[in-house]
């Protein structure tokens, strides 16, 4: 997950109390901070990522390093959001990053516009930092209640975004930013529109704000199609027999031909898809839908309906080539 640096107005409050410790104490020459991490209302921060960098170059490493490379001082923050770094270098600037993952896996972060730097420490201070940080994405969840192995997988555009949900039976009440069963995407907080299609035909479009820290579920509804595999059959030839190429429409588009025959009333494996035997398509479950047959170099055809079965079914829908040959040019 890379971090979305629309970041956002946020105090790094270095109400840096510098501490000179008293006369006659050994001053190590080495930077003592004390840091407290809060949430901008105020709410403690533990297990948040504490980084000290002493070059910029490392911090803006570290900003575009999903796995946050660590400074030369790193440490977490305690569930009081307090955390004590010592052996800070004095007397050069430096960079300093907090970074947090909730619950939600939501990344939180410190502003590094306004107060990231560390001018120049002197040897032996003490500094007292508060230091709050915002949440800078969301998370998004694409998932199905009602799989239907037709539609699988989904093919998922978000924005200029593209992935894919290999589609498992999903609980809509336990979907969570960990869910194996979702598909899981980290944004930054905005406007969205998303594209989702198949192979099969089908498609769901839709569109969401988010904002940051929201964990935001989008369900695709059960994909009402069904299979449909057209064959010729007949009882003879006791062989198949290379017949030339039939054309077959469904509601007016040509999905493929048939160039053979299966033998003694025989039927191929439904959903089979040779272009030779038989021919696959998608169609609406549960509606009447056209078929066309025509030679291919033949202005004539035979045309005929037939009802596709529920979603997810598959259909077997054969023809007689006897009976094609003697209709289809009456």
């Amino acid at each position: 997950m890379k971090y979305f640096w629309a970041l956002l107005a946020i105090a790094l409050l270095a109400t840096c109390k510098t501490n000179k410790r008293s006369k006659g104490e050994t001053f190590p020459e080495m930077v003592t901070l004390r840091v407290v991490v809060k949430t901008t209302n105020g709410t403690p921060v533990g297990n948040a990522r504490i980084n000290i960098f002493e070059n910029l170059q490392d911090y803006n490493a570290a900003l575009s390093d999903s796995n946050q490379t660590p400074g030369y001082r790193s440490l977490l923050s305690m569930a009081d959001g307090s955390a004590t770094l010592d052996s800070v270098k004095p007397n050069l600037d430096q960079y300093i990053l907090v970074s947090f993952l909730d619950s939600l896996n939501n990344q939180y972060l410190s502003n590094q516009n306004l107060s990231s730097i560390l001018t120049k420490i002197p040897e032996s201070t003490v500094i007292d930092l508060e230091i709050q940080i915002e949440p800078l994405s969301s998370n998004i969840a694409f998932f199905t209640l009602s799989p239907n192995v037709l539609a699988a997988p989904i093919i998922i555009r978000l924005n200029s975004m593209k992935d894919t949900l290999d589609i498992n039976a999903a609980n809509a009440a336990s979907v969570s930013p960990t869910s194996t069963d979702a598909l899981i995407k980290s944004v930054a907080p905005g406007f969205y529109t998303y594209q989702a299609f198949t192979s099969a035909g089908c498609t769901w479009t839709g569109s969401f704000t988010v904002v940051a820290g929201e964990f935001k579920k989008i369900q695709f509804d059960a994909c009402n199609l069904a299979k449909v595999t057209f064959y010729f059959f007949d009882t003879a030839p006791t062989s198949s027999v290379n017949f030339g190429s039939y054309d077959v429409l469904v509601d007016g588009v040509k999905i493929g031909n048939l160039t053979n025959i299966h033998t003694n009333n025989g039927a191929p494996l439904c959903g089979s898809n040779d272009n030779v035997f038989s021919v696959t398509t998608f169609v609406d479950a549960g509606t009447a839908h056209t078929y066309q047959i025509k030679n291919s170099t033949s202005p004539c055809t035979w045309i005929s309906t037939f009802v596709a079965g529920p979603a997810s079914s598959c259909n077997l829908v054969g023809v007689s080539k006897t009976t094609i040959n003697s209709n289809i040019c009456p």
